[in-house]
């Protein structure tokens, strides 16, 4: 269930897509984190019906949140990375969203990482080099 303060965080690898609800205020888990085996083969379409079923065990309504094992560009994937090679300039957050009917905001998952780390972890309050 969407609470105002959560996102359902997200992340979609070659071997498992993980979810879990994520207090945005304080970076951690707000719920116990899910997880299922990526389709194989991996086609976006695939994949998308699997982050639905995630999205559908936390009766999520709210905004969601993807970190994607590739190159990503204003929501579109510019690589396929270990997934398949179909993902190749795919508009993933428009197809989770037509798939999962809540917003999605993509990135690659190793700048989201890095972006939490600076916010939420080591690099919080830091300046210049981390």
């Amino acid at each position: 269930m969407y609470a105002p303060r959560e996102i359902l965080g997200i992340d979609i690898g070659g071997t498992g897509i993980k979810g879990a609800p994520v207090d945005i205020t304080t970076g951690q888990l707000a719920g116990k984190r899910f997880r299922i085996p990526t389709p194989q083969p991996s086609r976006p379409e695939a994949v998308a019906k699997a982050v639905k079923e995630i999205v559908t065990h936390f009766n999520w309504s709210g905004p969601a949140g993807c970190g994607f094992p590739s190159i990503v560009v204003d929501g579109t994937a510019m690589a396929h990375s270990n997934l398949h090679d179909s993902w190749t300039g795919v508009r993933i957050d428009q197809l989770l969203q037509r798939v999962c009917h809540i917003p999605f905001t993509v990135m690659n998952d190793a700048d989201a990482a890095g972006i939490a780390e600076m916010a939420f972890g080591s690099g919080s309050g830091q300046t210049g080099l981390v």
